[in-house]
């Protein structure tokens, strides 16, 4: 599909080295993979707060793996008041839209002194190729994309976000059905926010917005049979549309677990020409 020795950028919504649980793992797994083929590979590395991206030995474990790297605030960014403020109201328009997908109000504020930066690294650095590791990172810069429009943008689904969100409403339910308001508000008070937001999801506006989201990419990368199949009755979709399995080095976890360490791409989807 691409050059074997493409240019590729990877592009999270969370910082992931050191891997600190599945997703991270598949994340640094997937980048790991890809240099072993043989491309040049670069990272745009999103971190929720200053504090976080400039821990100890982060910054070296990016180094280390990839060629250069850009850190910019995510779309969790919560660093100041207004960051702050964004994060709230964006769980409030969810929970009033009933969208997944809903963008935090104030983040192009976050993410104008960089936006300079983003450009000039993918420039300099000759990106072929912008991977997104999930939906959510699309959305993150989105209006930046039209500047991109000559490379190849992929983007790994990693998870059906929409059927998630589903599961956690019908988990959550029967979870409070069974608890005292007591119990609930002295130690599930979080959780149950949750289930209220959840409890408004809007599938079919959640789906428009994630077909909005995706039409900027060109392939589709899809882990789940399942999954593949749903995105493949999509007219706009069916063309881009790639299954593409993790594989595992060792024993595969048990039926069901979707995240867990030990899961490796399928390198061809970069490396055949």
């Amino acid at each position: 599909m691409f050059n074997c020795k493409s240019r590729i950028l990877f592009v999270t919504e969370d910082l992931f080295i050191p891997p600190r649980n599945g997703s991270a793992r598949i994340y640094y797994d997937t980048a790991e993979k890809y240099k072993c083929g043989g491309h040049d590979i670069f990272c745009i590395a999103a971190y929720r707060s200053e504090e976080e991206a400039n821990a100890p030995g982060i910054k070296d474990g990016y180094s280390t793996l990839f060629s250069d790297v850009l850190f910019i605030p995510s779309l969790n960014y919560r660093g100041n008041a207004v960051a702050k403020l964004g994060l709230v109201m964006r769980e409030v328009a969810r929970t009033l839209s009933g969208d997944v997908y809903t963008g935090t109000p104030f983040y192009t504020i976050a993410l104008r002194p960089f936006v300079h930066s983003i450009v000039d690294f993918v420039r300099k650095n000759e990106i072929e190729v912008i991977y997104f590791h999930k939906p959510h990172t699309v959305l993150m810069l989105l209006p930046l994309l039209h500047q991109f429009s000559s490379l190849e943008v992929v983007v790994e689904m990693h998870d059906d976000f929409i059927e998630r969100a589903e599961q956690y409403r019908l988990t959550y339910r029967s979870l409070f059905s069974r608890m005292d308001w007591k119990h609930i508000f002295a130690r599930y008070l979080g959780e149950y926010v949750k289930l209220v937001r959840l409890s408004s999801l809007n599938v079919l506006r959640s789906r428009h917005t994630e077909t909005r989201l995706l039409q900027y990419c060109g392939k589709i990368l899809v882990a789940s049979e399942e999954e593949f199949g749903y995105y493949r009755q999509d007219p706009a979709m069916k063309e881009k549309v790639v299954y593409h399995p993790w594989q595992f080095d060792q024993a595969p976890p048990m039926s069901g677990t979707r995240s867990a360490p030990g899961l490796m791409p399928d390198s061809s989807v970069v490396t055949t020409s």
